[in-house]
């Protein structure tokens, strides 16, 4: 008998299949990320110009069923082997960044060309939120939830501190407008 956090890493695992997905068993949950290492997904990612992806770390609770995802951006680099085959690596750069917590971005390309059998536009289209898919709709299915991991709630804080000020601010240029105290 399989634990809860074992039948929804199996159900994304199950999701992922046929995509260059893969889901990895962490201590607390998972993780899932293109695969970089299988060579059957390299041509495709290399030519819809992936450079960079995007681990999903999954937290899991299981007395609450609950889940927390916090997103990890990664360069990609293609660089020649020696056969002088491409193959992708991830790369780290001086100036790299590290993006924690809830992101959304698209990746959206046309190669020149078109389609090489009917000469229509290949599209390729990718975004945070397909993992962010397959996670949520496996974990639905099994009666999980999500909830805002730390780094949102941060996020969440400083909006409102934010908010906050900017409506104080706002209140005493138009009180000492009012008042003709400027």
């Amino acid at each position: 008998m399989s634990t809860p956090a074992e039948e929804l890493i199996e159900a994304v695992s199950a999701a992922a299949a046929e995509t260059p997905y893969r889901v990895n068993a962490t201590e607390h949950g998972f993780d899932l990320r293109i695969d970089l290492q299988d060579v059957r997904w390299h041509g495709f990612l290399e030519r819809v110009g992936r450079r960079g992806v995007v681990e999903n770390h999954v937290v899991l609770d299981c007395e609450r069923r609950t889940m927390r995802i916090t997103d990890e951006h990664y360069d990609v680099r293609w660089v020649s082997g020696e056969s002088g085959a491409r193959a992708p690596h991830l790369a780290a750069r001086i100036e790299a960044t590290r993006t924690l917590g809830r992101t959304w971005e698209v990746q959206y390309e046309v190669p020149l060309g078109g389609h090489a059998r009917t000469g229509e536009p290949a599209e390729q289209q990718f975004t945070t939120a397909d993992g962010h898919r397959m996670i949520r709709e496996a974990a639905a299915e099994l009666g999980w939830s999500e909830k805002a991991g730390i780094y949102q709630r941060i996020g969440i804080a400083f909006a409102i501190v934010g908010a906050l000020t900017a409506v104080a601010v706002g209140a005493l240029l138009i009180y000492y407008a009012v008042t003709g105290q400027f």
